[in-house]
């Protein structure tokens, strides 16, 4: 066990740096080399906490904080790191986010997201001096819901195997905190960007191909549907969002987003075109045109619409 080298921290209304309530003495960050936990990390730190990572076998630790190696398909391994760390607070953000290639290996991805955060959420309730979870779910929960906006309250229907996963964890959430006392909670997260997403993702694939172009790389960019309607927040404010939910009187599940549906640009738009690729390439004096593309096939499944941006 790590010994502890500030108090543990009384969970009462206050102020603590700049969050009413905030965590306590010792937090342990799952997946703090992603985006998401990057940014908590910095801001638990910038407050004094005392902040311990865990990182997956072959990533790079931070330099930043003390860092432990645990799989998240070990429980062994979960067990171990909760124990030796004794947190006062866990945020379990650790988990695969490309949602497609959940279609690829459902298996893995079932336990990866829902078997490790069963295994953390019964760690957290042996601890002697219980620790308060935050897990990260997903608003891929909703899924085809047919109820636009969604609450808390929302039904919830996923439609990939990601989806199914993060509702199996968030159920158990509940269920821990109904059962044990736990103070845990869900964390729903809509889409939440920053310059530190990885490149596969919609907001850096933009923004990537938009400098490339404007250097002479490339000559365009192609994206899928442009129809889909997206609600973006930055992942530091749901970092602290994160925090707040933790630092409440009572545990709950919240919904985090912006409350504004965003659409990417269309050529058929000029309007709404701007909304987005204005704002991509403003720093590249770059123009863009959008123009129709072919709609690939295969078998008998149509793909969706592209748009090459140049």
């Amino acid at each position: 066990m790590i010994a502890r080298s500030t108090p543990r921290t009384r969970w009462v209304a206050g102020t603590t740096g700049t969050v009413p309530g905030d965590v306590a003495g010792r937090a342990l960050i799952t997946g703090i080399t992603g985006q998401d936990g990057s940014y908590l990390a910095e801001q638990l730190a910038g407050d004094g906490v005392e902040v311990v990572g865990m990182v997956r076998p072959g990533d790079e630790p931070p330099a930043s904080c003390r860092s432990l190696i645990a799989d998240l398909t070990d429980a062994g391994e979960l067990r171990r790191v909760v124990s030796e760390v004794a947190p006062d607070a866990i945020y379990h953000l650790a988990a695969p986010s490309f949602v497609p290639t959940s279609w690829d290996e459902p298996g893995p991805v079932l336990d990866q997201i829902a078997g490790a955060t069963a295994t953390l959420l019964r760690a957290a309730v042996d601890l002697p001096e219980s620790a308060r979870v935050f897990v990260a779910s997903s608003a891929e929960v909703f899924g085809d819901c047919g109820v636009s906006p969604q609450s808390e309250a929302t039904a919830m229907v996923p439609r990939s195997p990601y989806g199914v996963a993060k509702l199996a964890a968030h159920r158990l959430v509940g269920a821990y905190r109904r059962q044990y006392g736990l103070f845990a909670v869900s964390g729903i997260l809509f889409n939440h960007e920053s310059p530190r997403r990885p490149e596969h993702f919609l907001p850096r694939k933009v923004t990537r191909g938009a400098a490339r172009i404007a250097l002479g790389l490339d000559d365009e960019l192609v994206l899928g549907s442009l129809d889909a309607v997206r609600d973006w927040s930055h992942a530091a404010d749901v970092m602290c969002g994160a925090r707040l939910a933790l630092a409440a009187e009572e545990a709950a599940d919240y919904v985090f987003a912006s409350g504004v549906g965003r659409k990417m640009p269309s050529g058929h738009r000029s309007r709404r075109r701007k909304s987005f690729s204005r704002r991509s390439t403003t720093g590249s004096r770059t123009t863009f045109r959008w123009f129709p593309a072919c709609c690939a096939s295969r078998g008998a499944e149509s793909q969706p619409m592209k748009r090459r941006w140049r």
